[in-house]
């Protein structure tokens, strides 16, 4: 089953720069943030980002997917709906 990146934030570091901390050292790609699209809390407690590629080399156990072949990934329903509303849904406030 294939997972977004994700993890926790470091003591002091803002949320947007977690994300790309996160992203970078998970598929060894560079992203810059955009905008925050919403918070989950299940399972768990979770911020969504939108963010773009903007450098780095994907590593080899990392997948760059398009947004139309999500439907044929293996991921779970939460991360499946997480994707489906970054894709989908208007940005809330990111500042």
């Amino acid at each position: 089953m294939l997972e977004l990146p994700a993890g926790p934030l470091l003591v002091g570091e803002a949320a947007a720069d977690g994300v790309v901390r996160v992203v970078a050292e998970a598929t060894g790609v560079v992203v810059e943030v955009c905008d925050l699209v919403g918070v989950s809390s299940s399972p768990g407690f979770g911020v969504c980002f939108r963010a773009r590629p903007v450098g780095g080399d994907i590593r080899e156990d990392a997948e760059w997917v398009e947004p139309e072949g999500l439907a044929a990934l293996p991921v779970g329903r939460e991360d499946r709906l997480r994707v489906e509303h970054v894709l989908t849904e208007r940005a809330a406030y990111f500042g």
